[in-house]
């Protein structure tokens, strides 16, 4: 008996960057992936950007395949000054910090982040430090190097994974968050941080300016200057940081659960 099908992908990034990925996970992708979306009788994607690339690579009638964006939980929010300082005075010795959060993996583009804050510090003299938030499950002999190679390794602090009551408050005590991925599918730490009332760094690439819109400065990824000079904007520049915030806060209003499960739905009932 035929049963009709849904399938849901998110990116199919393990197919312009396969060395991301283990032997097997790769193959086992490569080739059941393009046979899941044959096969369904509608696809849910996360981006235009992805909707397109699944259609491209595989070959897809576009009609077949639905965007709705990711919601984003009512836990990321923005917080009030003395809740900042305290958060301060726990994870960066009081000081202001910018934020990066995801796996701590090559595509998220660790090696050039690292090396881009080296630059900005040494441009600036600034006190404001890194947060890293994520496993170091890929840590990498090229992270190791630009990390130990940098000339700020004081000031830059790995979290490890947060949980998500620790998380949102962490996020939202940021003075900016950046996060210069190589490929997402959607990239949901950029709406999180606009949610909770934080300027957003983002790459040009991929999703990442789709998301974003104009809420957010955009750099190429493979730009350690430029990513260097955003970080500058961001922590000189209050009246851009206050911009940011604003058009960031409207922003993350059209990426919420209920209009995701209301059109989710719709796929559904057709």
């Amino acid at each position: 008996q035929f049963i009709k099908q849904i399938s849901v992908i998110h990116d199919i990034n393990f197919e312009h960057h396969p060395d991301n990925l283990p032997f097997f996970h790769r193959k086992y992708y490569q080739l059941f992936f393009p046979k899941y979306a044959q096969k369904a009788n509608s696809i849910v994607t996360v981006s235009n950007f992805s909707k397109n690339d699944i259609q491209k690579k595989y070959n897809i009638d576009k009609n077949k395949i639905h965007v709705i964006y990711n919601g984003v939980s009512d836990s990321f929010k923005a917080i009030n000054e003395i809740e900042k300082i305290n958060v301060k005075n726990k994870h960066s010795s009081g000081l202001d910090y910018f934020i990066f959060i995801g796996s701590i993996h090559k595509r998220k583009n660790i090696t050039n982040l690292l090396n881009a804050f080296n630059l900005y510090k040494s441009m600036t003299k600034s006190t404001t430090k890194l947060l890293i938030v994520g496993k170091k499950r890929w840590w990498s002999r090229e992270m190791k190097k630009a990390y130990e190679q940098n000339n700020y390794t004081n000031d830059i602090l790995f979290t490890g994974y947060l949980n998500e009551q620790n998380l949102p408050k962490v996020l939202a005590a940021a003075k900016g968050l950046c996060f210069p991925s190589l490929f997402e599918g959607f990239g949901l730490p950029i709406v999180e941080a606009m949610k909770s009332g934080v300027p957003v760094i983002t790459s040009n690439v991929s999703s990442m300016p789709e998301i974003c819109g104009d809420a957010g400065l955009k750099i190429d990824p493979n730009n350690i200057k430029e990513i260097a000079n955003a970080l500058k904007e961001i922590d000189e520049k209050q009246d851009l940081r206050k911009k940011l915030i604003k058009l960031g806060l409207k922003r993350s209003e059209i990426f919420c659960w209920k209009k995701a499960a209301s059109k989710l739905s719709k796929i559904f009932n057709n």
